[in-house]
């Protein structure tokens, strides 16, 4: 009997703190209004880049988190780059030769938008 109770009373201490821990990062998404923070780190802006380049950066937030981070080339055709531990990359397809204005930005668990940065690069 002393086990059964003992089992039911951890079943319900284990249930309480996943509800509890949900309910805090519920309340957190709730309260964050603070937007990420993105910086690119490649390529360098008016780097000459073939008609394939990697964009890489860093992205942090720290209220709920980074939830996703954009990129294009021109001010349309969003996509989504690959987010892991603070850190973002994308290979970024370009087939017109000349000058092309990039763009990237960040939206955190909460909905909040970052800035969107630009760079450009000649092709």
């Amino acid at each position: 009997m002393k086990k059964i109770i003992l089992s039911i009373i951890a079943l319900l201490v284990f249930t309480s703190c996943s509800l509890l821990r949900d309910n805090i990062a519920d309340v957190m998404k709730r309260h964050d209004t603070t937007p990420p923070i993105l910086a690119i780190s490649l390529p360098s802006d008016g780097a000459d880049v073939g008609g394939v380049f990697i964009l890489q950066g860093t992205v942090s937030d720290t209220m709920s988190g980074v939830d996703k981070v954009y990129y294009s080339v021109g001010a349309n055709n969003y996509k989504e780059a690959v987010v892991s531990d603070g850190r973002f990359q994308a290979d970024v397809f370009i087939t017109n030769y000349g000058v092309h204005t990039n763009y990237v930005y960040a939206v955190d668990k909460a909905g909040n938008k970052s800035t969107t940065l630009s760079f450009w690069v000649r092709r």
